[in-house]
C-alpha cells in the first residue's frame, strides 16, 4: 500500500510540473495547415533540410535508372555482336542449327522477360519519398508569402528587379542568381495581386533570362507565357496599343500540344478585343504613375534620416546598488522621449541559449485586430512567450532589465523572443494600448519597451522612430529601452516604430513590455 501512495504521489507530481511547465511558455496557437517557413530562419532551415533529403532521394533515383541502363547497354552490346553476324548473310546464319535454335529461343523465351524487365517501375521508395514528406512541403499561401516579402525588400530599399535577380542586394554582390522560374513566380504573384506596373518589370527580367538560358525540360517554362502575362499588364495599365504590338510579334507553334493552342486561342481572342480599343485609346497615360517622395518610415529603413548630435554615454551606476557593483555601458539616444541604448547587456552564450529554447516552439507572430489575435502582412516573424521564472536564464535576463530601468517588474508581460525570416518586418505600430482596447490595459498600459538584440543582422532589419527619425540597427548584445507614456499617463505618439525588412541575415530579438501601474513609487505623480 505504500509503494501504491508513493508511485501515485510521483504521478501527481509530474503531471503538476507539465502542467506548470505549459503554463511558463506561452506561445501563439499553431496556425493549422500553414507552415509559414519563410516567417523565420529556423523554419527555413528546416526547409533546406527537407531539399537535402530531397536531393538525396533523386540520386537514390538516378542511381537505379543507371542501373538498369547499364543492364540494357551491355546485354545489347552482345546482341549487336550477334546481330553483326548474321548480317553478313543471314541464310547461312540461319542454317546453322546451333544459331538457329538459339534464336528460336531468345524469341520465345528471352524478349518475353525483357518485356517484363522494361515495364518494371522504377523508383517505387523514391516515389514513397515523396509522398510521405508532401505534407511538408510549402503551401501556394507559403509562396505567395515569400514572393510578397521580395517585393517588401524591394519597394522599401529601392532596388532593381535585374540586381536582385542577379544577386546584387542593396548594393553587395552575392554567389548566387535566380534562374527564369523564380523570376518569373515573383512577376505572377505582382501581376496576382494587382500590382502591374511592379510586374512588368520581373516579367521582362525573365524574358530577357529564357533568351540567354534554357531550363530543364520538366520545368520548362515557355516564352509565349511570360510574354502574354506582360501583355496583360500591359492592357491593365491601359497600354493597348504596346500590348498590341507585343502579342503580334509572339511566334505561337500551332502544335498539338493542348497548352501552345489554348496560349495560341487566348493570344487570338485578346488581339481581337484590343483592336478596338487601340483605335478609340491606344495608350492611355496612367495618373497613379508619378512618383511619391519616401515616407519617413522607408528614408529611416534606407539610412537617410538626417544626422543626430550625439548625447552622451556613461556607465550606469545609479538606477539600483547593484549596478554600484557593475554598471552597465548605456547611451542617451534621446531626451524626450526618453530613449537609450544599452550596450553588451546580454553575452553571446545568453542569447544562444534563448534562441535554442524559442527554435521548437516558434509560431506566427499576430497583430489585434477588433480584439483578435490574426497573422497579419503587416507583421511578419515568428515568436514565443516564456514566463519570467521559465529557465535561469530568463530570470536572470529579467534581473538585469529591473538594473536597468529602475523599473518594478511585478505584473509585467512576459518576454517575447522573436525570430524574423525573409524580409521579415513589423510596420510601424506603438507599443500601447489605446482606442477601442480593453479598460484593464489603458489602466494599466506599457510604460516602458526593453528591446534586446540576440545577433547582427548583415542587412536591413534596422528599428527606426519615423516621428523622430530615429534609425538604431541590430547588434548583439545592445538593448534599447523606450518610454511609450506621457507623464500623464497618455500614449506618446513620438514613439510610434517599426521594425524594417530583413534584407540578408537572420534577426532574433526578445522584448519586454512593462506596466505602468506597479510603478507608481517609483514614477512621481504628473503635474500640469
Amino acid at each position: 500500500m505504500k509503494l501504491f501512495y508513493w508511485l501515485y504521489s510521483c504521478f501527481f507530481a509530474s503531471l503538476i510540473f507539465g502542467i506548470d511547465h505549459m503554463r511558463n511558455v506561452l506561445s501563439e496557437p499553431e496556425q493549422s495547415g500553414e507552415q509559414y517557413y519563410s516567417m523565420s530562419t529556423p523554419g527555413l532551415v528546416s526547409l533546406l533540410e527537407l531539399e537535402f533529403k530531397f536531393i538525396s532521394n533523386m540520386n537514390d533515383y538516378a542511381n537505379a535508372l543507371e542501373q538498369k541502363l547499364q543492364v540494357l547497354r551491355s546485354a545489347l552490346n552482345a546482341m549487336d555482336v550477334e546481330r553483326a553476324k548474321a548480317q553478313l548473310d543471314k541464310m547461312q546464319y540461319v542454317s546453322n542449327p546451333i544459331n538457329s535454335f538459339s534464336l528460336i529461343r531468345r524469341l520465345h523465351r528471352d524478349w518475353k522477360k525483357w518485356q517484363v524487365y522494361m515495364e518494371q517501375p522504377l523508383g517505387k521508395e523514391q516515389m514513397a519519398f515523396f509522398e510521405q514528406h508532401r505534407h511538408n512541403l510549402p503551401t501556394d499561401k507559403d509562396m505567395s508569402a515569400v514572393a510578397d516579402a521580395i517585393h517588401r525588400i524591394q519597394t522599401t530599399y529601392f532596388l532593381e528587379a535585374s540586381d536582385m535577380a542577379s544577386g546584387l542586394l542593396n548594393g553587395k554582390q552575392y554567389n548566387t542568381s535566380w534562374n527564369a522560374l523564380d523570376i518569373y513566380t515573383v512577376g505572377k504573384n505582382l501581376y496576382n495581386t494587382g500590382k502591374y506596373k511592379d510586374a512588368i518589370k520581373w516579367l521582362i527580367e525573365a524574358i530577357e533570362w529564357l533568351k540567354r538560358h534554357q531550363l530543364p525540360a520538366p520545368l520548362g517554362l515557355q516564352m509565349t507565357t511570360v510574354q502574354l502575362d506582360y501583355a496583360q499588364s500591359l492592357i491593365q495599365l491601359e497600354q493597348y496599343s504596346d500590348a498590341l504590338e507585343l502579342l503580334q510579334s509572339l511566334h505561337i507553334d500551332e502544335s498539338s500540344d493542348p497548352e501552345m493552342l489554348g496560349l495560341k486561342n487566348k493570344t487570338d481572342e485578346i488581339i481581337r478585343n484590343l483592336y478596338q480599343l487601340v483605335s478609340t485609346s491606344p495608350n492611355t497615360i496612367n495618373n497613379n504613375s508619378t512618383t511619391s517622395s519616401p515616407s519617413s518610415y522607408l528614408l529611416g529603413c534606407r539610412g537617410k534620416f538626417p544626422a543626430h548630435p550625439k548625447l552622451y554615454c556613461k556607465y550606469n551606476k545609479t538606477t539600483t546598488p547593484f549596478l554600484r557593483l557593475a554598471p552597465l555601458k548605456m547611451e542617451v539616444l534621446s531626451l524626450d522621449p526618453y530613449m537609450t541604448l544599452y550596450h553588451d547587456v546580454i553575452s553571446l552564450r545568453e542569447a544562444t541559449e534563448i534562441k535554442e529554447l524559442a527554435t521548437p516552439i516558434l509560431r506566427p507572430t499576430t497583430v489585434d485586430r477588433n480584439g483578435s489575435n490574426v497573422v497579419s502582412k503587416v507583421r511578419t516573424a515568428k515568436g514565443v512567450w516564456f514566463a519570467d521564472d521559465y529557465k535561469e536564464v530568463i530570470q536572470r535576463i529579467n534581473e538585469r532589465i529591473a538594473d536597468m530601468t529602475g523599473f518594478n517588474l511585478t505584473n509585467s508581460e512576459k518576454i517575447q523572443v522573436i525570430s524574423y525570416g525573409v524580409g521579415g518586418h513589423y510596420g510601424v505600430h506603438g507599443d500601447y494600448f489605446e482606442g477601442q482596447a480593453d479598460s484593464n490595459l489603458l489602466h494599466d498600459n506599457r510604460i516602458a519597451t526593453v528591446l534586446f538584440y540576440l545577433n547582427d543582422v548583415e542587412q536591413g532589419g534596422a528599428t527606426v522612430f519615423p516621428r523622430i527619425k530615429r534609425h538604431v540597427l541590430p547588434r548583439l548584445g545592445d538593448a534599447l529601452l523606450w518610454y511609450n507614456l506621457l507623464p500623464s499617463g497618455e500614449p506618446d505618439l513620438r514613439t510610434r516604430h517599426a521594425a524594417c525588412p530583413v534584407i540578408v541575415g537572420s534577426k532574433w530579438i526578445f522584448t519586454k513590455w512593462i506596466r505602468v501601474k506597479e510603478q507608481f513609487r517609483i514614477r512621481p505623480c504628473h503635474r500640469d
